[in-house]
């Protein structure tokens, strides 16, 4: 840590933080730092996450990919535009790929894909 974040930044607007390690554990490790919104404001919180702030605080070897997750579908006319503003897209459709793909065992992919499918 670079220095402790005041106590009004809260998570920074951090939802998930994950990374990909490599076998030689020698670090340069794939970071993705990601927001998350649920909410019909879907749109509002694209730009929330500030990866600039978050590296103020925290000292990645690599910076982290920024992504945004939402179960609500962006429609292909938003989506560069959403792209731009947020990091990559997880939209619906794309999350459910990615649990098809995942590693999870089934019953815990199948009740993930359940609760993304009845949100909306």
């Amino acid at each position: 840590m670079i220095r402790e974040p005041p106590a009004t930044d809260n998570d920074l607007k951090m939802d998930v933080v994950a990374w990909r390690a490599f076998d030689d554990d020698r670090g340069g490790y794939v970071n993705l730092v990601g927001q998350c919104a649920t909410g019909a404001d879907w749109e509002d919180k694209l730009e929330e996450l500030n990866i600039s702030v978050v590296e103020d605080h925290l000292n990645w070897t690599v910076s982290p990919i920024r992504f945004f997750a939402t179960p609500h579908v962006v429609p292909r006319q938003k989506f560069r535009r959403a792209s731009k503003r947020g990091g990559i897209i997880l939209d619906r459709p794309r999350l459910l790929e990615l649990s098809r793909h995942s590693q999870l065992e089934s019953q815990t992919r199948d009740e993930i894909e359940d609760v993304v499918s009845n949100l909306y």
